[in-house]
């Protein structure tokens, strides 16, 4: 009885195994065969987050729980340096996004969420918050700071 039980799982583990190799070359065939696999399945277009969510770089700030209902919940306490550049990396992003696209180094296609944030950005008047007004922001050569003038 414990040979064909040993027997049994030698067999399992070798299929397994042959099913591990065959999936990596799959996914190596995928990347280096340049015949199409079908429509649009090996065209990426870009990738991009259009949103206003701020950053958090400390992980202790960040917690994750489940809540009531199994509702994964997501909990982030901004730090005061994340509150203080929170405008400058929304101009930073929207700036590179931009000049990305007037480049032409990334083209938009699928979609008009990029459109959609543009729109949102100019009408919130963050570029000209942060360039004029009652914040300063300057690039350092430790990264972005702003700065509030006094009245």
């Amino acid at each position: 009885m414990m040979r064909k039980t040993s027997m049994a799982v030698v067999l399992v583990v070798a299929m397994v195994a042959g099913l591990v190799g065959n999936a990596g070359a799959l996914s190596r065939e995928r990347w280096t065969n340049p015949q199409p696999y079908g429509l649009f399945f090996n065209d990426y277009g870009p990738n991009v987050y259009v949103g206003f969510v701020p950053r958090e770089q400390d992980r202790k700030r960040i917690t994750i729980h489940v809540a009531r209902g199994n509702q994964l919940r997501l909990r982030v306490v901004l730090s005061e340096a994340a509150i203080e550049s929170y405008i400058l990396d929304q101009v930073a992003r929207h700036d590179l996004y931009k000049e990305l696209i007037d480049m032409q180094v990334i083209q938009l296609t699928a979609n008009s969420a990029w459109e959609a944030y543009d729109k949102s950005f100019v009408a919130a008047g963050l570029a000209d918050s942060c360039r004029s007004g009652s914040t300063t922001c300057r690039r350092t050569s430790t990264g972005c700071s702003t700065t509030s003038r006094p009245a």
